[in-house]
């Protein structure tokens, strides 16, 4: 590039090899159930979409844009839906696109999500995003207006969610879990309670 532009040349470098290289490192040294997936928020290079195929176990995508990039990758691969503010024709639109998991963060979404999984008659897993409010856990940097404020439900309104997962107009949503963005505090057992013993976390 240098030998062909005089001036100044602004290029970004993967490699790719050592990216390869390090993705198998991590994932020899996951518990054997854990699972491995990719935000690609993070570099949605195609390039690093591709190296990474191989050796996860699929990708996270907040947008339907990302989704797409990953469905050029492949067709089959899982897919975590959790985009904030999902709209129904992106709820519509993620389903036709076989994702296996959608995040709800609100109780008007996961009604959203049983509304258009009934009208296309199409089963689909969903883990429920919370915000914890134990005061271990580090407060977000996240901001859209006013004071940071994290996505998700507030752990008070989870009982409510769960009541409408379970009600008998629900056919199509299968409730899988939760969803919980603590930060480093991930690491501390302690900030999960007594029971924090039975979860592992890297």
């Amino acid at each position: 590039m240098k030998k062909q532009k005089e001036g100044l040349v602004c290029a970004n470098m993967h490699d790719l090899l050592s990216l390869q290289t390090r993705i198998k490192a991590i994932k020899s040294i996951l518990p054997r159930k854990t699972r491995l997936f990719y935000a690609i928020k993070a570099n949605s290079n195609a390039n690093i979409l591709e190296t990474l195929f191989p050796h996860i176990d699929g990708f996270e995508v907040a947008s339907l844009g990302e989704l797409r990039k990953v469905r050029h990758i492949s067709e089959e691969t899982p897919v975590l839906f959790s985009g904030s503010g999902i709209q129904d024709d992106e709820l519509e639109q993620a389903l036709q696109a076989g994702v296996s998991y959608i995040h709800v963060k609100s109780l008007l979404e996961l009604r959203k999500l049983i509304h258009v999984a009934s009208d296309l008659n199409q089963d689909i897993n969903t883990l429920i995003r919370i915000n914890l409010h134990e005061h271990t856990l580090p407060v977000t940097n996240v901001t859209l207006a006013g004071k940071p404020s994290p996505f998700g439900m507030d752990e008070w309104t989870t009982e409510e969610a769960l009541a409408i997962l379970q009600d008998v107009e629900n056919t199509h949503v299968h409730f899988q879990g939760f969803h919980v963005v603590s930060g480093i505090d991930l690491l501390r057992y302690s900030s999960f309670g007594p029971e924090s013993s039975k979860l592992e976390f890297v």
